[in-house]
Protein backbone atom coordinates (compact mmCIF):
# COMPACT_ATOMS: atom_id res chain seq x y z
CA UNK A 1 0.00 0.00 0.00
CA UNK A 2 1.27 3.57 -1.03
CA UNK A 3 2.28 6.13 1.92
CA UNK A 4 -0.51 9.09 1.73
CA UNK A 5 1.17 13.00 2.50
CA UNK A 6 -1.08 14.88 3.41
CA UNK A 7 0.01 18.76 3.99
CA UNK A 8 -2.37 20.73 6.46
CA UNK A 9 -2.36 24.53 7.30
CA UNK A 10 -3.82 24.51 10.83
CA UNK A 11 -5.38 27.34 13.10
CA UNK A 12 -7.05 27.76 16.12
CA UNK A 13 -10.65 26.99 15.01
CA UNK A 14 -10.17 25.39 11.24
CA UNK A 15 -7.89 23.85 9.50
CA UNK A 16 -7.35 23.66 5.33
CA UNK A 17 -6.15 20.00 3.97
CA UNK A 18 -4.29 19.23 0.98
CA UNK A 19 -3.67 15.48 -0.05
CA UNK A 20 -2.95 13.95 -3.72
CA UNK A 21 -5.18 11.21 -5.10
CA UNK A 22 -2.17 8.91 -6.71
CA UNK A 23 -5.15 6.90 -8.42
CA UNK A 24 -6.23 9.79 -10.38
CA UNK A 25 -3.04 12.20 -9.42
CA UNK A 26 -5.95 15.05 -8.36
CA UNK A 27 -5.05 17.60 -5.68
CA UNK A 28 -7.83 17.49 -2.95
CA UNK A 29 -8.25 20.45 -0.98
CA UNK A 30 -10.67 20.89 1.85
CA UNK A 31 -11.44 22.44 5.04
CA UNK A 32 -12.35 21.16 8.64
CA UNK A 33 -14.13 22.75 11.49
CA UNK A 34 -12.49 22.04 15.25
CA UNK A 35 -15.79 21.97 16.76
CA UNK A 36 -17.09 18.83 15.33
CA UNK A 37 -13.61 16.38 16.65
CA UNK A 38 -15.25 13.52 15.54
CA UNK A 39 -15.53 15.00 12.22
CA UNK A 40 -11.78 15.38 11.88
CA UNK A 41 -11.04 11.87 13.37
CA UNK A 42 -13.50 10.60 10.69
CA UNK A 43 -11.84 12.54 8.02
CA UNK A 44 -8.33 10.86 8.34
CA UNK A 45 -9.61 7.52 9.75
CA UNK A 46 -11.10 7.32 6.09
CA UNK A 47 -7.23 6.79 4.49
CA UNK A 48 -6.35 3.19 4.99
CA UNK A 49 -2.28 2.85 4.93
CA UNK A 50 0.77 4.51 5.71
CA UNK A 51 -0.06 8.40 6.27
CA UNK A 52 2.21 11.28 7.11
CA UNK A 53 1.05 14.37 7.86
CA UNK A 54 2.93 17.51 7.94
CA UNK A 55 1.73 20.85 9.70
CA UNK A 56 4.02 23.87 10.64
CA UNK A 57 4.11 24.02 14.68
CA UNK A 58 2.46 26.69 16.51
CA UNK A 59 0.59 26.40 20.11
CA UNK A 60 -2.85 25.08 19.01
CA UNK A 61 -1.60 21.58 17.55
CA UNK A 62 -0.85 19.26 20.91
CA UNK A 63 -4.44 17.85 20.65
CA UNK A 64 -4.58 17.46 16.77
CA UNK A 65 -1.02 15.67 16.81
CA UNK A 66 -2.22 13.08 19.48
CA UNK A 67 -5.49 12.23 17.45
CA UNK A 68 -3.23 11.40 14.81
CA UNK A 69 -0.92 9.28 16.35
CA UNK A 70 -3.77 7.56 17.70
CA UNK A 71 -4.82 7.02 14.30
CA UNK A 72 -1.19 5.53 13.76
CA UNK A 73 -0.15 8.44 11.49
CA UNK A 74 2.88 10.13 11.67
CA UNK A 75 2.89 13.89 12.56
CA UNK A 76 5.91 15.75 10.77
CA UNK A 77 6.11 19.14 12.40
CA UNK A 78 7.49 22.06 10.11
CA UNK A 79 9.31 24.87 10.99
CA UNK A 80 7.16 27.95 10.05
CA UNK A 81 9.94 30.42 8.84
CA UNK A 82 11.59 27.96 6.74
CA UNK A 83 8.58 26.79 5.08
CA UNK A 84 7.34 30.54 4.06
CA UNK A 85 10.68 31.13 3.14
CA UNK A 86 10.48 28.59 0.73
CA UNK A 87 7.31 29.93 -0.62
CA UNK A 88 6.89 31.59 -4.45
CA UNK A 89 3.83 33.80 -4.00
CA UNK A 90 4.17 36.36 -1.80
CA UNK A 91 0.38 36.95 -0.66
CA UNK A 92 -0.50 34.16 1.43
CA UNK A 93 -3.72 32.53 2.48
CA UNK A 94 -4.89 29.22 3.92
CA UNK A 95 -5.47 27.10 0.60
CA UNK A 96 -1.38 28.09 -1.19
CA UNK A 97 -0.10 27.17 2.63
CA UNK A 98 -1.51 24.01 2.42
CA UNK A 99 -0.27 22.89 -0.76
CA UNK A 100 3.34 24.33 -0.34
CA UNK A 101 3.39 21.79 2.93
CA UNK A 102 1.78 18.76 0.70
CA UNK A 103 4.81 20.09 -2.35
CA UNK A 104 7.49 20.60 0.32
CA UNK A 105 7.00 16.63 1.84
CA UNK A 106 6.37 15.14 -1.97
CA UNK A 107 9.88 16.57 -2.78
CA UNK A 108 11.43 15.76 0.28
CA UNK A 109 12.56 19.49 1.13
CA UNK A 110 10.34 19.74 4.32
CA UNK A 111 11.70 21.21 6.98
CA UNK A 112 11.16 18.82 9.92
CA UNK A 113 11.33 19.88 13.62
CA UNK A 114 12.93 17.52 15.83
CA UNK A 115 9.87 15.40 17.72
CA UNK A 116 10.93 13.64 21.02
CA UNK A 117 8.78 9.93 21.04
CA UNK A 118 5.80 9.77 23.27
CA UNK A 119 7.51 8.57 26.58
CA UNK A 120 9.91 11.09 26.36
CA UNK A 121 7.69 14.39 26.40
CA UNK A 122 6.06 12.56 29.11
CA UNK A 123 9.05 12.42 30.85
CA UNK A 124 9.35 15.70 30.08
CA UNK A 125 6.02 17.03 31.14
CA UNK A 126 6.81 15.32 35.00
CA UNK A 127 10.01 16.92 35.06
CA UNK A 128 8.55 20.81 34.37
CA UNK A 129 5.70 19.82 36.75
CA UNK A 130 8.15 18.77 39.52
CA UNK A 131 10.33 22.00 38.56
CA UNK A 132 7.18 23.82 39.27
CA UNK A 133 6.32 22.44 42.08
CA UNK A 134 9.94 23.06 43.62
CA UNK A 135 9.40 26.84 42.72
CA UNK A 136 6.40 27.27 44.36
CA UNK A 137 8.29 25.64 47.70
CA UNK A 138 11.19 27.90 47.34
CA UNK A 139 9.05 30.96 47.06
CA UNK A 140 7.15 30.05 50.25
CA UNK A 141 9.93 29.31 52.76
CA UNK A 142 11.57 32.77 51.37
CA UNK A 143 8.28 34.07 51.78
CA UNK A 144 8.65 33.10 54.70
CA UNK A 145 12.41 34.15 56.08
CA UNK A 146 11.56 37.46 54.52
CA UNK A 147 8.48 38.47 56.77
CA UNK A 148 10.92 36.89 59.82
CA UNK A 149 13.70 38.94 58.80
CA UNK A 150 11.08 42.00 58.79
CA UNK A 151 9.96 41.37 61.90
CA UNK A 152 13.25 41.13 63.52
CA UNK A 153 14.54 44.81 61.85
CA UNK A 154 11.69 46.26 63.37
CA UNK A 155 11.60 44.70 67.28
CA UNK A 156 12.89 41.14 68.08
CA UNK A 157 10.37 41.51 71.00
CA UNK A 158 7.11 42.06 68.64
CA UNK A 159 8.01 39.33 66.53
CA UNK A 160 7.75 36.64 68.71
CA UNK A 161 4.85 37.48 70.65
CA UNK A 162 2.87 37.46 67.18
CA UNK A 163 4.66 34.34 65.98
CA UNK A 164 4.28 32.19 69.21
CA UNK A 165 0.32 32.77 69.22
Amino acid sequence: METIYIGVDFHARQQTICYLKTETGELVTCELKHQDKQAVRAFYAQFGGQMIVGLEASGYSPWFERLLEELGCEVWLGHATEIRRRARWRQKNDRRDAELILDLMLHDEFPRLHRPAVQSREVLRMLRYRQKLIKIRHQRCSGNENIGCNCYSRSINKCWKRWSG
